[in-house]
C-alpha cells in the first residue's frame, strides 16, 4: 500500500508552519531584546519576587522576575519582567543590572542573555528552522 500524498503534504506543511511560527517568535524576542539593549537605560536593581506561570507538570513553569529599581530621574519602579524562563534568570534577593525603556519604565528586564530574552529567541529561531527543514525533508522523501 502506498502512502497518501495528500496526508504527507498536509502533515509536512503543518510542521513547516509550526517551525516557521517558532522562527517568527524567536525573531520577535531577539528584536525586542536588541531594541531594549539599544535604547534602554541600565541601572542597579534587585529581584524582589518571582511570578510563576506553572505548566501542567507540578513544580515546573516559567519564572518572571519581579524587579525593583530607581530610574535615572529617581522614580521608584517595581515591575515584573515580560520574559519568563526556566530556570529563573536570578533568585529573589539577587542584586542585578536592570535595563528599562526610558519611555515606559515598567518595560524592564534583567540585563543578561537569559534575562533579556536573547538566548530564548535564538533557541526558537534555530529550533524552528530545524523543525521546518526536517518537515520539508520528510515531506519530499515521503513523496518520492
Amino acid at each position: 500500500m502506498s502512502a497518501n500524498p495528500i496526508g504527507i503534504i498536509f502533515f509536512a506543511g503543518l510542521f513547516v508552519l509550526v517551525g516557521l511560527g517558532f522562527v517568527a517568535m524567536g525573531r520577535y524576542l531577539i528584536r525586542s531584546a536588541n531594541r531594549l539593549a539599544r535604547v534602554g537605560v541600565r541601572v542597579p536593581g534587585e529581584v524582589v519576587g518571582m511570578r510563576v506561570n506553572e505548566t501542567s507538570e507540578v513544580g515546573r513553569g516559567s519564572y518572571y522576575p519581579v524587579l525593583r529599581f530607581a530610574t535615572a530621574d529617581g522614580r521608584d519602579v517595581e515591575t515584573a519582567s515580560d520574559i519568563g524562563t526556566d530556570p529563573a534568570p536570578a533568585r529573589e534577593g539577587d542584586r542585578v543590572t536592570v535595563v528599562y525603556d526610558p519611555a515606559e519604565p515598567r518595560t524592564a528586564r534583567i540585563d543578561s542573555t537569559l534575562g533579556r530574552g536573547t538566548g530564548i529567541g535564538w533557541a526558537c529561531v534555530i529550533g524552528g528552522a530545524a523543525l521546518a527543514a526536517f518537515a520539508t525533508y520528510l515531506g519530499i522523501a515521503g513523496l518520492l
